[in-house]
């Protein structure tokens, strides 16, 4: 498991060419077994998986005044800690006006063979 930062996805992609890469993303504040099994689940998808955690300024957009409960840098300790997760990074490209636009630099950057979204039932 490996902290990057954005700057180093397209030299993740060039040094992973032949490898099937699938990237997720989320808040995982207070990281729990749903997480867990989801980052399994992705992990199955492909050989590499790739996982963004929102930074603190888009969690408390999204979540509240309360909110992240874990810093981002705790939280990113946590995810790059878990057994499926080869690389992960801190999202500070999202605001409050695009909470998507690390998607778009993502797919740009990483160009990633799968894109893992958690299904909610």
């Amino acid at each position: 498991m490996v902290c990057i930062t954005t700057d180093d996805l397209p030299g993740l992609r060039n040094k992973l060419k032949d490898r099937r890469i699938v990237y997720c993303s989320g808040v995982f504040d207070l990281t729990h077994v749903g997480h867990i099994l989801f980052f399994e689940e992705s992990k199955k998808l492909g050989d590499i998986l790739v996982v963004s955690v929102g930074g603190d300024a888009i969690v408390k957009h999204q979540k509240g005044n309360n909110r992240p409960v874990l810093n981002e840098k705790m939280r990113l300790k946590t995810v790059d800690s878990l057994k499926p997760v080869d690389y992960c990074f801190i999202d500070n490209i999202s605001n409050k006006d695009n909470q998507l636009l690390s998607l778009d630099i993502v797919f740009e950057k990483l160009k990633p063979d799968i894109y893992a979204k958690e299904k909610f039932s």
